[in-house]
């Protein structure tokens, strides 16, 4: 059973390289015979070049290895983006927590010990 399709989003020098942009598009039409939703990973530091919604990416997954920075700053342009509290509950922990939550029930974890808890009275997610 199909959960979705990805695309990677190459870059260079801070611009989405055209043949991503291809693949978009074409994992829009792919995903929409499937019925099912087009996430677009992209890996890299600051703002992309271009929307990415645009060309298709129902969802957006971005990753950095850039130095850490200061979390306060994310709450903060988080705080201005208009975003309803719903969204910022998600992006603050509530897509990894569903995610964990899953590898847990499946038995995936990494056993690590790490126990992860949204709130007080949630059950704990072992890592």
């Amino acid at each position: 059973m199909a959960q979705g399709v990805l695309v990677f989003i190459e870059e260079r020098e801070g611009k989405v390289k055209k043949t991503s942009l291809e693949a978009l598009s074409a994992a829009r039409r792919l995903a929409a015979d499937l019925g099912e939703p087009v996430s677009a990973l992209r890996i890299g530091s600051g703002e992309p070049s271009v929307d990415l919604a645009h060309y298709g990416a129902d969802r957006i997954l971005w990753g950095s290895d850039f130095p850490l920075l200061s979390p306060s700053r994310y709450f903060r342009e988080m705080a201005g983006a208009g975003l309803s509290s719903r969204a910022r509950a998600k992006i603050q922990g509530g897509n990894i927590r569903r995610i964990l939550d899953r590898q847990r029930k499946t038995g995936l974890g990494s056993n690590s010990g790490v126990e992860y808890r949204q709130t007080s009275s949630d059950s704990p997610i072992t890592l």
